[in-house]
């Protein structure tokens, strides 16, 4: 549901090229961290610090990798009804003919 083309659309070499720059950044950023290591090895307190980024940046990118996943099923099913929004400049639920997409009632027309 994003902006732009999907990944089954865009060019090939376009997409290794992204792989290769993402690839070449994650090992940079883990020998940067393993340095850091190396030069505070002896403080118990920075390793500590810097332990807790690394948590935090791997939990940051799992929940960004976990909305990615699910983003089309989390906006598909969320729907807000509220007489604050106009439905034709800030549609928070799909309006056809017959009503909401995400209510509860289906129809086929």
């Amino acid at each position: 549901m994003g902006v732009g083309k999907g990944f089954d659309a865009a060019d090939s070499w376009n997409v290794a090229l992204l792989f290769l720059i993402y690839a070449v950044l994650s090992v940079g950023i883990e020998h940067g961290v393993h340095w850091i290591k190396h030069l505070v090895h002896g403080k118990k307190t920075l390793m500590l610090v810097i332990h807790k980024a690394e948590e935090e940046l791997f939990l940051l990118g799992t929940v960004s990798f976990l909305l990615l996943v699910f983003e089309d099923i989390i906006i598909n099913n969320s729907c807000v009804k509220s007489s604050i929004f106009d439905g034709d400049n800030w549609a928070l639920c799909h309006v056809s003919k017959s009503g909401y997409y995400g209510s509860s009632s289906n129809s086929t027309g």
